[in-house]
């Protein structure tokens, strides 16, 4: 489980149609960036930000031994917050 630091210098949160973050420089800016996204069922993955797809995911790559996952595509329209610290 990873905890969201209160002092991360920005956080992006979204709260129109998913499809609306596909063009985003904001988001396109984060590649190779760590963040930490939260989802809106209340998951939590942290890790690389390696790509915005054109089928309306983004994927990040784990960067830490305590994750149980190597890469993860989460939708667009599933993403709650990003955190970028």
């Amino acid at each position: 489980m990873t905890i969201i630091p209160d002092s991360a210098p920005f956080v992006i949160t979204h709260h129109s149609d998913g499809g609306d973050w596909h063009d985003s420089p904001v988001l396109r800016s984060l590649i190779t960036f760590t963040v930490v996204v939260s989802t809106r069922d209340g998951s939590i993955y942290e890790g690389e930000f390696s790509s915005v797809n054109e089928d309306g995911t983004i994927t990040l790559i784990n960067t830490s031994e305590l994750n149980p996952w190597t890469t993860v595509s989460l939708r667009l329209t599933h993403i709650h917050t990003i955190h970028y610290n």
